[in-house]
């Protein structure tokens, strides 16, 4: 969340100046990165689900979907593309992903909605009626 934030400030604030960002957000390619340039840390115990995706990725049965010259392709073309995605998802396991975890998001902001606006001070008015907030959700 930190970078796609991140992203979404710079790009609207270099917006003015013809500038476009986008935040490439891949899953896994078949490239060295779970191979022998690999390392690991010190296994610990009661880490489960850490210790078996390392065992997994060591086993050498992982085995990436992505496509790295397809990958490379879609960002030298994008670098031309008159009107870029600020978030583009590359491979179908990021897709998947992303996919449920903004669900799973969405539907835990919902359930907790009434908790984090009643935070909001008694005298303020609503942020996102002003002008300025306004201005942060347009697109």
């Amino acid at each position: 969340m930190g970078l796609t934030g991140f992203s979404e400030s710079l790009a609207k604030e270099v917006a003015e100046l013809g500038i476009k960002v986008t935040s490439v957000e891949p899953g896994g390619f078949r490239t060295d990165w779970a191979g022998d340039s690999m390392t690991y840390a010190t296994r610990i115990e009661g880490y489960d689900t850490v210790n078996q995706r390392a065992d997994y990725f060591s086993s050498g049965t992982f085995v990436p979907v992505g496509d790295p010259d397809k990958a490379a392709k879609v960002m030298v073309d994008l670098a031309a593309h008159p009107n870029p995605p600020l978030h583009l998802v590359l491979g179908s396991e990021a897709i998947g992903f992303l996919k449920s975890a903004d669900a799973w998001r969405a539907e835990e902001m919902e359930e907790w909605l009434a908790v984090s606006l009643s935070t909001d001070h008694d005298e303020s008015e609503n942020f996102l009626e002003t002008e300025m907030g306004k201005a942060y959700l347009k697109k």
